[in-house]
């Protein structure tokens, strides 16, 4: 589950940073470092390092406040591509989540364009390195519980974001488990799970029925399965308004029989 993400419009202040204790500053690049809650401690690190302002638009500096609270501060380029400003926000947030943070706080500067753009692309980063993949290791780490984004509040939220993050971590999910534990039957379980979360209904044709609706490429196929669970299945979701349903129905074997409608897929 992804945690909580709350938006504020108002920017950040230093007591809402000494009262955090991972912070993810981001601003655009410029030739001087801005006059934002941090900057005393950042200057002092940087000089500290020999590094000029543009280094932070390639590599993200971290600095811990008195009050303990460690901060990173990153550049992005107003007109960087979305795989280099989710890189950067990537190697940003790797500094804070190496501690297993439970909370994590990220403010936006800069004009509103640049927040809208800066915040959708961090808030997107946030969620989808929170949730960890499955794991076999007896002992789990502590997991991200709540995000708190400073500098930018969208109308209609981050919906849209939420439902990439979803959707990513639950592919990478799938991809680092083993064979033997994505077996047909087991999607179909995940399936119906997602199914009552989201509400979608969900239609399950088995093998021995598929064989008698004269499936026979997707039989032939599902033949090689020693526990004969493979299945095809129609998802369906009837959206509030007229005419904005969306069906789905998967094989995995192409079209067989009756499902020859457009708009079906799994």
């Amino acid at each position: 589950m992804l945690p909580e993400l709350i938006e504020k419009k108002q920017e950040i202040t230093a007591g809402s940073i000494e009262a955090a204790s991972h912070v993810l500053m981001i601003l655009p690049v410029s030739k001087t470092l801005p006059d934002v809650p941090g900057s005393t401690e950042l200057k002092a690190a940087m000089k500290r390092r020999d590094l000029k302002t543009a280094a932070l638009a390639k590599s993200p500096v971290a600095v811990q406040l008195a009050g303990g609270a460690l901060v990173v501060f990153t550049m992005i380029e107003a007109d960087a591509g979305t795989f280099e400003t989710h890189e950067q926000m990537r190697k940003a947030l790797a500094l804070l989540m190496a501690e297993h943070p439970k909370s994590l706080t990220l403010a936006v500067f800069g004009e509103e364009a640049f927040k809208a753009r800066a915040a959708e692309a961090a808030a997107y980063a946030a969620l989808v390195n929170a949730v960890p993949l499955p794991s076999r290791k007896s002992k789990t780490d502590a997991v991200l519980k709540a995000v708190q984004l400073f500098g930018y509040k969208p109308a209609g939220g981050f919906v849209r974001v939420r439902a990439l993050a979803e959707g990513n971590t639950l592919t990478r999910s799938l991809t680092v488990q083993g064979p033997d534990e994505l077996t047909p039957g087991v999607y179909r379980k995940r399936i119906k799970a997602l199914a009552r979360q989201y509400g979608w209904t969900v239609e399950e044709y088995a093998f021995d029925t598929l064989k008698k609706m004269g499936a026979g490429a997707f039989c032939a196929v599902a033949q090689g399965s020693p526990a004969k669970d493979a299945a095809i299945v129609r998802i369906r979701y009837q959206g509030q308004k007229k005419g904005s349903g969306v069906r789905g129905q998967g094989s995995g074997g192409g079209e067989e029989g009756g499902f020859r409608r457009q708009g079906d897929l799994l």
